[in-house]
């Protein structure tokens, strides 16, 4: 938003000093006052924020994809490498996860097993992961500012018996693997102060 507002404001100003002409009766703006070099620098400052506002929007609306799809914003299983190691897009508070992983089980009868890494430490959680009706979540991005994301891809972690802590019941709430437009794959983690919007967790 702050973006568009500055394309905004330089529009303005390019219009008063392309539509004005030399009136002194009336304050208009002289054009002559301003060298060519200052035009060509104000027009390049909104070619660039132009640009950049194009990709304000990271994630997929519901106009980018297919009507006919059952789960168009769905993160595939193909798509997902065999383990998972996501850390969070921006720097968050010390109550919140600083690394979530999966791992194979070291024995042959049981499921892989996660981790979400608080303050250096981790229960281990089960977790399973489904595609269900699309849902409209809102997403703090790398400029800390929120957006709307479609999802498809719910995670469920669940503690394996015998872990207490209080931030078991936070991390057993569901969760949301979802990708941009570019393709880069996120985990969105469900917001530990009490906000209603997702911290996301990028795949390194």
């Amino acid at each position: 938003m702050k973006k568009l507002f500055s394309i905004i404001c330089i529009i303005t100003v390019l219009f008063l000093i392309g539509g004005c002409e030399k009136n002194e009766s009336t304050n208009s703006i002289d054009l002559s006052s301003y060298s060519k070099d200052e035009l060509v620098s104000l027009r390049d400052e909104i070619d660039d924020l132009l640009k950049e506002s194009e990709s304000i929007q990271t994630f997929k609306s519901k106009t980018d994809i297919e009507s006919n799809e059952e789960f168009p914003f769905s993160v595939k299983e193909s798509d997902l490498p065999k383990t998972w190691s996501f850390k969070p897009l921006v720097k968050q508070r010390i109550n919140y996860p600083t690394w979530v992983i999966t791992q194979e089980s070291d024995v042959l009868d049981e499921p892989p097993y996660a981790n979400l890494f608080i303050d250096g430490s981790s229960a281990e959680y089960y977790f399973t992961v489904n595609q269900v009706e699309t849902k409209e979540i809102m997403v703090q991005d790398e400029n800390r500012e929120l957006q709307t994301a479609f999802v498809n891809t719910e995670v469920i972690f669940k503690a394996k018996d015998g872990y207490r802590g209080e931030e078991i019941p936070l991390n057993e709430r569901p969760a949301y693997l979802l990708k941009d437009k570019k393709g880069q794959i996120y985990l969105a983690l469900k917001n530990y102060d009490g906000e209603d919007w997702y911290v996301l967790y990028i795949y390194n």
